[in-house]
């Protein structure tokens, strides 16, 4: 059974996000069962919401770079006259978010996390050690 996960589509920011170093990810990462094979789950950085950018105000940023779109400036509503790249992720960028919870009672924690979207299937590639 392979290991698989979608690549981090780095940006470039005049500023990048201290908490992630601007990848928009933290480094913890979830396996996930998925038909034949598993899939690579990574956490979407709390501080920058997945974009990378360590601008407050996110200058530059396009909303499907965050965990929730919807909640970017500029993000664009879909209709019947603007079909989305895809009906999963809405712009094909490839993933959705996810809320999860890590460890148990006052340990327990909520992550958001970056699950591959159907639409990405051609980019996945083998985690490396995996």
């Amino acid at each position: 059974m392979s290991l698989l996960m979608l690549p981090v589509e780095e940006h470039e920011h005049a500023r990048r996000c201290a908490a992630c170093a601007g990848s928009g990810v933290t480094g913890e990462r979830y396996e996930m069962p998925a038909g034949p094979h598993r899939l690579m789950i990574e956490v979407i950085c709390p501080k920058c919401g997945g974009c990378g950018n360590g601008d407050p105000g996110h200058a530059g940023c396009r909303p499907e770079w965050h965990g929730y779109p919807e909640d970017s400036e500029g993000a664009r509503a879909f209709d019947d006259d603007n079909d989305p790249a895809c009906w999963s992720c809405g712009s094909g960028r490839g993933w959705n978010a996810v809320q999860g919870f890590t460890g148990e009672g006052d340990d327990m924690e909520m992550v958001i996390s970056r699950v591959p979207c159907g639409c990405s299937e051609s980019r996945l590639v083998e985690v490396p050690d995996a």
